[in-house]
């Protein structure tokens, strides 16, 4: 019986008054209402709960009036003895957990696309000239003055066959390595496609750039 009554003193010092939501009664424990609860009334609240007494013995032991002694009720006069009556259990506050902030995600910031004025600015300078691409007899079929440039252009198959052949398009959205004005202009394209131009003189390193990112940009024209 002590063994018993030392695993609940140790269980009421650990866990504290883990039955303290039964305290509808003033003092667990205290069977003779004195404000008091003593080693031998923990005893007997024992004795009632092993079924060696009756709980009429000490109905202070029966904290919710269910006609038995639980384990949680002789911690809860356990308490009662160590701490006196009307002691009550700080109540925990969870431990708050950091919550991590939730990641915004980034926003892209769109691609500035290269304008097909700006294309055309360049053919006008160096292509759309007399005796190439321009007018009623334009070189290869092709004419790359404003307002009909871009129609001969974009998904139009080129006049060269070998280039025609493979599937190269004289500008091929989205694919500036299948476009014929790209491959023409960008360097020294193979003899089968003919001489690199412009005939006279070459595109700047911009001018390339610009035609390239228009080409696989999507070869726009708002």
């Amino acid at each position: 019986m002590m063994q018993v009554f030392r695993v609940l003193v140790v269980a009421a010092i650990l866990i504290g008054v883990s039955g303290s939501h039964l305290a509808a009664q003033s003092c667990p424990g205290d069977c003779n209402g004195n404000d008091v609860v003593a080693v031998n009334e923990l005893v007997t609240g024992v004795n009632i709960l092993l079924g060696r007494a009756l709980r009429d013995s000490c109905p202070a032991m029966d904290v919710n009036n269910n006609g038995a002694v639980a384990i949680n009720e002789l911690v809860a006069a356990v308490n009662s003895s160590l701490n006196g009556c009307g002691f009550e259990t700080p109540t925990r506050t969870p431990t708050e957990v950091d919550t991590e902030a939730p990641t915004a995600t980034p926003t892209q910031t769109p691609v500035d696309t290269v304008a097909f004025s700006e294309v055309q600015a360049i053919l006008t300078d160096k292509c759309a000239i007399p005796g190439c691409h321009v007018g009623q007899f334009a070189s290869g079929d092709l004419s790359l003055a404003e307002g009909e440039s871009f129609d001969e252009l974009v998904g139009v198959a080129p006049a060269n066959g070998a280039a025609a052949e493979d599937g190269i398009l004289r500008v091929d959205p989205g694919d500036a390595t299948n476009s014929f004005l790209v491959v023409k202009t960008a360097s020294n394209p193979p003899p089968i496609f003919g001489s690199r131009m412009p005939l006279i003189g070459s595109l700047t390193d911009q001018e390339i750039s610009t035609i390239r990112e228009w080409v696989n940009g999507g070869a726009n024209n708002p």
